[in-house]
């Protein structure tokens, strides 16, 4: 465990909302955390004692109507702030920045005929970041995008679902990207589909912003390019009985100008364009009910990135290659209980502190009545040393750990 990484965190989560006639609903979700806590992060001595402190302020606004109809939709708002402020004794480690995204989402679902229906929507948002030490200054970027779906049951057993996205970017102008899916309908309980759309990605603020000089710097690049390209997947599922069905699917995707931070070796990190990456992978699930009350899940992923930074593909350390999830869920009218196992295999030691490793999450919550309800959830019971994302300092410690085990207790009300 890296010295000065421990933190608190405290949050509250609230959601109204309100039936508004027969079938209509308005609500309004607000989330607020505080985050206090050590900054051991690219400094070269971890006695640091250095620190930060995280607001995060998040509500939305939503409205649906016709919620049992094929003929719903709905309109939201959004807002998300967050003000960071980092102190450290090193004038160069410092910054007290806010960021900031409104957004604006609606959507309507058409029903033409029982074999024709049809998706339309639009969507905005802009992110604002006033960041001195880190962007310079005031940054912001905004997009603007409408999308439609089709689908369509031209036979018995079949059906086609075409859909257009048209997005407009404040830096990368206009881009259209299609999707085609065909799914083929065995029996009631069984199908398979095979799917192809075109992937357009735009750079985050910080891809384009950061900038950190100092003993370790870390840069994003103004000139990045939008990640562009395709991804095919191939799929099924089926029931093999009552209580239990499995799926399926394997996936291929080829990009050109993926977004990638890498270091340097030594004391740089920047954001870049990979000439070109592909992707590839299978994933399977199982679920199984052993009766009304308790349940079972598991499910495996298999994932394999190359990549070609202009001397040919290669393997993509930083990628997990094999991960296993497996859970358990008992219920009855006044217990939840879940058990949630995930481990992960053949991960680089140049990239990883270890190989693998594997983590146990627990949960319990009591109904008091209807209204309310009380919660404790355990995480990573296992203490494992784990990280999600790839990079090692010289001494071996993990760049990105996440947390050792932890606990969450709480009360939900409803009314």
């Amino acid at each position: 465990m890296l010295k000065n990484s421990g933190y608190d965190d405290t949050g509250v989560i609230v959601k109204l909302d309100q039936k508004v006639g027969e079938d209509n609903r308005i609500g309004v979700n607000f989330e607020h955390i505080n985050a206090e806590g050590g900054s051991p992060f690219g400094y070269s001595k971890w006695g640091t004692t250095d620190s930060h402190k995280r607001i995060s302020n998040n509500v939305a606004l939503r409205y649906d109507w016709n919620e049992s109809s094929d003929e719903k939709g709905y309109v939201q708002v959004y807002k998300n702030y967050q003000h960071a402020h980092f102190r450290s004794p090193s004038v160069s480690n410092q910054s007290n920045f806010t960021d900031s995204t409104v957004g604006f989402e609606a959507q309507q679902n058409f029903k033409f005929s029982e074999t024709d229906a049809f998706t339309a929507g639009l969507e905005y948002y802009k992110t604002t970041v006033d960041n001195n030490a880190l962007y310079t200054g005031k940054r912001d970027i905004n997009n603007k995008a409408i999308f439609a779906e089709n689908r369509w049951e031209f036979a018995p057993t079949w059906q086609l679902n075409a859909g257009l996205r048209y997005d407009h970017h404040s830096k990368y102008g206009s881009e259209v990207t299609p999707k085609v899916a065909l799914n083929k309908k065995f029996d009631e309980n069984s199908n398979a589909y095979l799917s192809w759309g075109r992937v357009f990605n735009a750079p985050t603020t910080d891809d384009l912003f950061w900038y950190q000089p100092g003993m370790y710097p870390t840069y994003g690049d103004p000139n990045l390019k939008p990640e562009k390209g395709y991804v095919w997947t191939f799929g099924g599922n089926t029931k093999l009985n009552d209580k239990t069905d499995i799926s399926a699917s394997v996936f291929y995707s080829d990009i050109k100008d993926a977004i990638d931070w890498v270091w340097d070796g030594g004391t740089t990190t920047q954001a870049i364009n990979v000439n070109k990456e592909k992707r590839r992978g299978l994933e399977l699930s199982l679920n199984h009910d052993f009766d009304d009350n308790l349940s079972a899940y598991a499910s495996y992923t298999y994932v394999q990135v190359k990549q070609d930074k202009g001397y040919g593909f290669a393997k993509d350390l930083t990628t997990k290659p094999n991960i296993y999830r497996a859970g358990l869920k008992y219920k009855n009218a006044d217990w939840l209980f879940t058990l949630n196992a995930n481990a992960v295999t053949g991960q680089s030691e140049k990239n990883f502190v270890d190989s693998s490793y594997f983590t146990l999450d627990l949960g319990a919550q009591y109904k008091i009545n209807d209204n309310a309800k009380l919660f404790i959830n355990g995480y990573n019971l296992t203490n494992a040393r784990y990280a999600e994302f790839g990079g090692l300092y010289k001494n071996g410690e993990a760049r990105y750990p996440m947390a050792g085990r932890s606990f969450i207790i709480g009360a939900e009300y409803t009314f």
